[in-house]
């Protein structure tokens, strides 16, 4: 009878998991479909001619901007390394590459996007961490996020504000036709406005969050919130005071926190920009307007953080291409320009599900 009734509360759990990730598949169905449609709408009418760009494209430029966006993958890795050696975690060097290549892959191939790549690597982690110490371990995976994070959003004001004569210059007519703007400069003028103003907010809102997050000890003092984290913390059973006491440690390292922000700014964003100038001069782009590229890749970038396709294909190339084209291409050399980055990021992304078949052969020779 005991054996029975295992067996039925197995069925039912496992049921019970299918049907909260039947939802995720849809919406993942979804979000593909939406990608697939937006590069159609990008492309479909400039197919022949940037395949004829293609064509005539210098392969001699691929060469660095496949290194430059593997090194990007590998810093990525290294910068998580530096902040969860900060915590005495137990993660080497390898580990943090193996994981990190891991996660890129499957932030590709299952649901969840790039917060699914963080979500399968805090569950790989969860495998190799020693007993108690699995949520400060899943703390430095939402560490090196907001790091990144907090890079992406200091560089798009900076560049923002420096480059608004340039955003109000740029023009979009498939965009207002969509909306039904294009006989109407005034509300178009207005729209540019408040997607400066968009851009701005979303990224200041991001940065009090993470200031907010620093600066939870000051917050405490105040009744009501020392009483929600009170709960919170017999609720998670402990777990968000550990949290706590890990954000602490960050906070009194404010020297490592603020070199990782800077390895992300030069080795990680400022890498992408150098990525798309390789490609660009791969397909005889002059580039005259080198701010028009840096705006353009950063707040694509940004762009790619709308949840709707994954890894945010087709907003960023959109954004991507108004930016060269701003730069001096024509509107076939643009295109070809976000498709090769958008298929590099992809080749790039699968070619990390190596690290399965590395992790594999190195737990057999261990046993």
């Amino acid at each position: 009878m005991g054996n029975c009734k295992d067996k039925r509360e197995e069925v039912m759990a496992n049921n019970g998991s299918r049907r909260q990730y039947a939802p995720k598949v849809v919406w993942y169905i979804f979000q593909l479909a939406l990608g697939a449609g937006l590069i159609y709408y990008l492309f479909h009418d400039k197919m022949s001619d940037i395949i004829h760009n293609l064509d005539h494209f210098r392969f001699i430029w691929l060469v660095p901007a496949v290194c430059l966006y593997y090194l990007l993958l590998f810093v990525g890795a290294w910068r998580w390394y530096l902040l969860a050696r900060v915590l005495n975690f137990r993660l080497t060097l390898w580990d943090a590459v193996s994981l990190t290549m891991k996660a890129f892959f499957c932030s590709l191939v299952i649901p969840g996007g790039a917060i699914g790549g963080d979500l399968v690597k805090i569950g790989f982690l969860a495998g190799h961490a020693a007993k108690g110490t699995k949520v400060e371990g899943a703390f430095t995976v939402l560490m090196d996020r907001i790091v990144g994070m907090i890079a992406l959003f200091v560089l798009a004001i900076i560049l923002t504000l420096v480059s608004i004569p340039l955003l109000m210059s740029i023009n979009a007519p498939e965009l207002y036709a969509m909306c039904g703007l294009s006989h109407d400069p005034q509300l178009i003028y207005r729209g540019k406005c408040l997607l400066i103003v968009g851009i701005l907010a979303l990224c200041l809102a991001g940065l009090a969050a993470c200031f907010v997050m620093f600066m939870h000890r000051q917050l405490e003092k105040i009744p009501l919130i020392r009483w929600g984290i009170n709960l919170a913390n017999r609720i998670s059973h402990g777990s968000f005071a550990r949290t706590t006491a890990a954000i602490d440690i960050y906070r009194h390292n404010p020297r490592l926190v603020f070199n990782t922000v800077i390895i992300s700014v030069f080795l990680v964003h400022l890498n992408l920009v150098a990525v798309v100038f390789c490609l660009a001069m791969g397909l005889g782009v002059k580039i005259v307007k080198p701010l028009a590229l840096v705006t353009g890749v950063i707040l694509g970038n940004i762009a790619g953080l709308i949840p709707f396709t994954p890894s945010g294909v087709g907003f960023r190339d959109y954004t991507i291409i108004k930016f060269v084209e701003a730069c001096g291409a024509t509107g076939t050399q643009a295109g070809a320009t976000a498709l090769f980055f958008t298929s590099l990021i992809i080749f790039a992304n699968i070619s990390c599900g190596i690290f399965f078949l590395l992790g594999r052969r190195s737990s057999r020779r261990g046993e």
